[in-house]
């Protein structure tokens, strides 16, 4: 800011483009196709965890090719740390009071195998990890 003071929040907000409205300026159909594959890989492979919960919108129409995800018993930095330290997955981890998710980004190149190679090192994870 011109006057030295740190933007608000909001200020911040107000300049952060929507991930759904991102999905629109993409030109390549088949690749909105892959990405919204992988989503749905994801979210249906979530809601056969006992150990995943699901924190993104519900639906494809409302979502991006971005998601968050809960991992119960886990601490969001602490999985960061295995998974990607130890496994080679990238993940950006969110602990606040409110939080405790990881944000899962895949990309048009990722396979079902590592997908459910995640999942499986999920349910590896103990405790407070």
């Amino acid at each position: 800011m011109a006057d030295g003071s740190r933007p608000t929040l909001q200020a911040h907000l107000s300049r952060c483009q929507s991930p759904i409205a991102g999905k629109s300026h993409d030109p390549s159909p088949r690749k909105e196709g892959r990405y919204e594959a992988l989503w749905h890989r994801f979210r249906l492979m979530a809601e056969e965890s006992d150990r995943v919960v699901w924190r993104s919108p519900r639906s494809w129409d409302g979502s991006a090719s971005l998601f968050a995800l809960e991992i119960r018993g886990a601490d969001s930095q602490g999985l960061f740390d295995y998974m990607c330290r130890e496994h080679g997955f990238v993940l950006r981890p969110f602990h606040t009071q409110e939080l405790n998710t990881v944000r899962i980004s895949p990309n048009v190149y990722n396979t079902e195998d590592e997908i459910g190679r995640f999942f499986e090192l999920v349910r590896k994870v103990r405790g407070n990890r």
